[in-house]
């Protein structure tokens, strides 16, 4: 989805890319999650963004220290255990969104104000 602003047209991916300052992958993660609304553990994301693991751990932590997505563990029958994803609030996110494009906005008055 493209948002027209002035001259340029803006990509929304690339407005909350930028917003919370995420890659690629962290972002289509966080767009299957909320989508989806399911608990993924690091394979299950591993294997649907064909990625590897590594790569798929460090962008999961990146969210859950951004306070984009949760973690959750699960204690297995066996021992050990296991985490999972997940979006507890999609709406919260969206709020946080606009609270960023409303401190931009203010911003940019601001400095206009200045001309």
């Amino acid at each position: 989805m493209m948002i027209y602003f002035a001259c340029n047209n803006i990509d929304v991916e690339e407005l909350i890319r930028c917003s919370f300052s995420i890659s690629k992958t962290e972002y289509r993660i966080i767009k299957e999650l909320t989508n989806t609304r399911e608990k993924y553990s690091i394979e299950q994301l591993s294997s649907l963004f064909k990625k590897n693991r590594t790569t798929i751990q460090k962008a999961v932590k990146n969210l859950v220290q951004k306070n984009l997505i949760q973690r959750r563990q699960i204690n297995l029958d066996k021992g050990g255990y296991i985490y999972y994803y997940f979006v507890e609030d999609p709406e919260q996110m969206k709020r946080r969104i606009k609270e960023i494009i409303e401190h931009w906005y203010n911003s940019a008055m601001k400095e206009i104000d200045k001309l």
